[in-house]
């Protein structure tokens, strides 16, 4: 009875249920049931413990160490990611002034990554019931370089109308920070990073350009 208890209560929250004894009939029963496993002693479960710790920690410096480096294919990947992201994100332009003509229409339309640093540590966990499937999440710190469109506005005091003095194109860099997230599959330890299947998610993005002043190049108008 003590063992069928176990084993519903392993089916019921989807998991393995882990005992410790030398009784024949209790091993005999695990070796029978797809929710329990038996080990013979304490000592004995003490070092299945141990090996899934000792794994676990590996597979994780593993992991953060390919994020780190941005020449793996899991830098890479993250990279490409984040570029992505940025350059999808959009983007508020509102703040943009000048004081050399009379008024300016701004317009986002294109951003890449200047530098980035991961913040924090590297936050790795397996997934239940999938143990060569792990999940990263990490805090990046982005340095943007946002591209923007601007339009020059005269005022005509006669025809009492705006005039447009053309378009010019600035860059200005701003900080934003993201949560990244991905999950890895097929992951052991013995298998080089681009044997594993990674998928990386990150929020779409809303951000607003820090203010600053634009000034109309009369020589460089389009």
């Amino acid at each position: 009875m003590c063992l069928w208890l176990l084993e519903q209560y392993a089916k019921e929250n989807d998991t393995i249920g882990i005992i410790a004894s030398d009784d024949k009939g209790w091993k005999q029963y695990a070796e029978r049931s797809d929710r329990l496993y038996c080990v013979e002693s304490i000592d004995e479960l003490a070092r299945l413990f141990a090996a899934t710790n000792e794994h676990a920690k590996a597979i994780k410096e593993k992991i953060a160490a390919a994020i780190a480096d941005a020449g793996s294919p899991l830098g890479s990947a993250l990279i490409e990611k984040i570029n992505r992201h940025v350059a999808n994100s959009q983007w508020d332009t509102s703040d943009i002034y000048t004081s050399s003509s009379y008024r300016v229409e701004s317009e986002f339309y294109d951003a890449d990554v200047a530098a980035y640093s991961i913040e924090g540590d590297v936050n790795v966990w397996s997934v239940k019931g999938e143990p060569t499937t792990w999940v990263v999440e990490l805090k990046v710190s982005i340095t943007v370089d946002v591209h923007i469109s601007v339009e020059f506005f005269a005022w005509d005091w006669i025809d009492k109308e705006e005039l447009s003095l053309g378009s010019q194109s600035f860059t200005t860099q701003n900080g934003v920070d993201v949560d990244v997230y991905l999950t890895c599959s097929d992951v052991y330890l013995e298998t080089p990073l681009r044997d594993w299947i990674t998928e990386i998610e990150i929020a779409d993005g809303n951000y607003s350009i820090e203010r600053f002043e634009v000034e109309i190049d009369y020589g460089d108008s389009e």
